[in-house]
């Protein structure tokens, strides 16, 4: 069943609070790939202490296109944290920090559930919006980060993908409460 964001982080939080104290507390880093998610250790000095990772699956429905599921990203972290910090016989966590890829992208509910696959950096069927784009705003201030707004526009980047998901899926962009990036 899907997990609503607010749950998520909770569980997340609790999985930390079942922490036992120790003399010294590590820090708990999360890395979510393209492959999997992995969840590392370090003591205070940045040292590795353990490491875990889980796997998930990428699916190619078209040429061209590259999705996964982010449920399953969700459930490889929870595997990944417990598995980590299993390893290191459930020690104190005293910060977390989590990074993902970019230009993932996700159309999440009200509830902050994922509503369509995710479609992931690497898949080019926004192509055409990402044309469209550089066409239509060339030179605007809001492209200014992409070679002074003269482009390139990638069909990776956030919005051609978006603009695709209104285009395309008209169901799901209206369902969708928020946009966002893995």
């Amino acid at each position: 069943s899907q997990i609503t964001a607010s749950r998520q982080l909770s569980a997340v939080v609790f999985a930390c609070a079942l922490c036992t104290v120790t003399t010294s507390p590590l820090f708990l880093g999360i890395d979510g790939g393209t492959e999997s998610i992995r969840a590392a250790l370090f003591d205070q000095k940045g040292s590795l202490v353990a490491m875990h990772s889980k796997e998930y699956r990428t699916l190619f429905p078209k040429a061209g296109w590259a999705e996964q599921n982010p449920q399953e990203w969700w459930d490889a972290m929870g595997d990944a944290v417990k598995g980590v910090i299993a390893k290191a016989d459930n020690p104190e966590v005293a910060g977390m920090c989590v990074d993902t890829t970019c230009c993932s992208v996700v159309a999440l509910g009200a509830g902050g559930e994922p509503l369509a696959p995710a479609i992931l950096w690497m898949d080019q069927r926004a192509a055409q919006e990402a044309t469209d784009i550089l066409q239509k705003a060339k030179g605007d201030p809001a492209l200014s980060v992409h070679c002074g707004g003269q482009g390139p526009v990638s069909a990776e980047f956030m919005l051609p993908k978006a603009l695709w998901l209104k285009t395309n899926k008209p169901e799901v962009w209206a369902k969708a409460s928020t946009i966002c990036e893995y």
